[in-house]
């Protein structure tokens, strides 16, 4: 008897707990549904395409998660839209937002601030995109990699005892003090090339004989008269660092190319790699091919770096004449910044400045400044 009574109760236990569970499930589908129909309302526009990742990120306000996108990296960003629709939906809907936002937080407002985002012509206004802060990070890894390169140049010589920690942060100091530096090195050459493309362009179509033999000194006028221009819109201070930062780039290629005195032996080379359509991206792979890090492993590094020069020099043939000489011209560094710098400087008075130090302690200084500085 106790037996059945037993059985009779464990059924009815049994039961109970089948309709808590049907209920429990018919709570959670409400629920689910009820996320879905509010993250279609939430929808930040119109056009955009409901975003489910079945998580409570759906439910957040469209600007709590562009303000959690911003501050992802570059890279973050293209994974997060390879992750799934939902994600790719909401970063391409909102990637002015995103991309706008991310300057100031990714370090790239004073590179912005050198290379503007391109405007859109009907709106005339900037155009932010994944594409301009791509275009902004590239430009940032060649400028930190190259002073990183100019830096262990001036520092090794000079603390070769130093202990490794201490040679690492005594370039990290200069390089981080480059950096900014070859940002406006860096659009100065490369506005200096698209001026002097399009000039051409036009000397060409207005006066052809103009760039038949002879015709140099006619191209080598306008780019100086370009970079009279860029110049006048540059402020004092800009000038000054960038003016030092160029002296002490040239005298490092230099003295990398010519160790033993004349160290400008080399300059056609020198000038040839200020004036070349890739920037200092050619500087970058001149450095890297002939680091001593790579000697062991650089050889396809030094193939492709001549390979690049090869095809420059064939590419200015025809385009740039003044970039490789030729034609009894022979092209000299002071063309190119120095000779137009120089004559702004004087004219702002802006001579006997200040040279920027490094001191060390077991070591000399590291000197990065001009012959128009006050120990010049």
């Amino acid at each position: 008897m106790a037996t059945i009574t037993s059985l009779r109760t464990a059924a009815a236990l049994e039961k109970k707990a089948h309709r808590l569970f049907k209920v429990v499930d018919t709570v959670v589908d409400k629920a689910r549904s009820a996320i879905q129909q509010k993250t279609f309302r939430l929808s930040s526009s119109p056009n955009q395409p409901p975003s489910i990742t079945s998580t409570y990120f759906d439910i957040l306000p469209a600007e709590l998660q562009v303000g959690i996108f911003r501050y992802c990296s570059y890279n973050d960003l293209l994974n997060l839209r390879l992750t799934s629709h939902a994600f790719k939906n909401i970063i391409d809907v909102n990637e002015s937002v995103i991309a706008r936002e991310m300057l100031p937080l990714q370090d790239y407002a004073e590179l912005s601030r050198h290379f503007p985002p391109p405007r859109v012509p009907q709106l005339d206004k900037p155009q932010y995109c994944l594409r301009y802060i791509h275009f902004l990070l590239t430009r940032h890894i060649t400028c930190h990699e190259l002073a990183w390169f100019l830096a262990e140049n001036a520092v090794n010589p000079i603390i070769e005892k130093f202990q490794k920690r201490e040679k690492r942060l005594a370039i990290q100091s200069i390089q981080a003090f480059l950096t900014p530096q070859l940002y406006l090195a860096y659009a100065f050459i490369h506005y200096t090339y698209i001026r002097l493309d399009a000039a051409r362009a036009t000397m060409i179509l207005n006066n052809p004989p103009h760039m038949r033999p002879g015709g140099q000194d006619a191209l080598l006028q306008e780019y100086i008269s370009i970079q009279r221009t860029i110049f006048t819109n540059l402020s004092s201070a800009d000038l000054i660092a960038t003016h030092h930062c160029m002296t002490f780039l040239v005298n490092s290629i230099r003295l990398s190319l010519s160790p033993e005195p004349p160290h400008n032996q080399n300059d056609i080379l020198v000038t040839t790699l200020l004036r070349s359509h890739a920037g200092l991206e050619r500087i970058l792979a001149y450095f890297q091919a002939d680091s001593v890090g790579t000697r062991n492993g650089g050889r396809q590094l030094r193939r492709a770096f001549m390979q690049s020069m090869q095809r420059d020099r064939e590419e200015a043939e025809s385009k740039s004449p003044i970039s490789f000489g030729g034609g009894g011209y022979r092209p000299k560094v002071k063309e190119t910044w120095f000779l137009v710098a120089t004559e702004e400087m004087e004219r702002r008075g802006l001579a006997g400045h200040e040279p920027e130090l490094y001191t060390f302690k077991s070591g000399p200084s590291v000197r990065v400044g001009c012959q128009m500085c006050r120990d010049g």
